[in-house]
C-alpha cells in the first residue's frame, strides 16, 4: 500500500450505508499510515464532538485543535449519524481551513455528500467545508449488505 493520499496530501472520503466497512478501511489506512510513520488520529464525530466541549471547559481546546490540525493523517469516522451542533461546525470548518492542502483527512458517513446539508445546517459554512474536503480528494462508494448480518448469517442464525 503506498498511501500517496498522505505524500500528496489528499482527502479520503469513504461513502455508504451502514455495516460496509467504512470504518474497517479507514481504520486499516490509518494502521498503514502509523506503520509507515504517519502520526494519526481516528475519532468518532460524536466523541469528538464531547472532547471538544470537555477541552473548552478544562481550558486545553486550543491544545486539542492544535493536535487535530497537526497530525499528519486526521480520521473522522461515522459523520452524519446525526445534526452537528453550530459549535461544531465552526470547529470543524477552522480545523479543515488549517489542514487544507496540508496534511490529509479521512472522513466516513452513511449520507451521500449532496445531503451533508441535513447534518451541517448553515449553507455558508457547508459549501466552505466541502470545498476544503472534495477538491482533488479521493471519494470512495461502498455498496452491498452489511458484513454484521453476514457475519451471522454465516453462524448459522437467521436474520429474516
Amino acid at each position: 500500500m503506498e498511501l500517496n493520499f498522505l505524500k500528496e496530501p489528499s482527502n479520503v472520503l469513504i461513502q455508504g450505508p451502514t455495516g460496509v466497512g467504512k470504518t474497517y478501511l479507514a481504520t486499516a489506512l490509518g494502521n498503514q499510515a502509523c506503520r509507515r510513520g504517519y502520526n494519526t488520529i481516528f475519532v468518532g464525530i460524536h466523541e469528538l464532538i464531547e472532547k471538544l466541549e470537555v477541552a473548552r471547559t478544562e481550558g486545553s481546546y486550543l491544545r486539542l485543535r492544535d493536535r487535530l490540525i497537526k497530525t499528519e493523517c486526521l480520521i473522522l469516522d461515522d459523520l452524519g449519524i446525526k445534526k452537528l451542533p453550530a459549535s461544531v461546525v465552526q470547529d470543524l470548518y477552522d480545523i479543515l481551513e488549517e489542514r487544507f492542502s496540508t496534511r490529509s483527512t479521512i472522513i466516513t458517513s452513511q449520507i451521500p455528500l449532496e445531503n451533508w446539508k441535513e447534518v451541517i445546517e448553515d449553507p455558508v459554512t457547508l459549501e466552505a467545508i466541502l470545498d476544503r474536503l472534495i477538491h482533488g480528494a479521493i471519494r470512495l462508494k461502498l455498496e452491498g449488505e452489511s458484513m454484521r448480518k453476514k457475519r451471522v448469517q454465516t453462524k448459522g442464525v437467521d436474520t429474516h
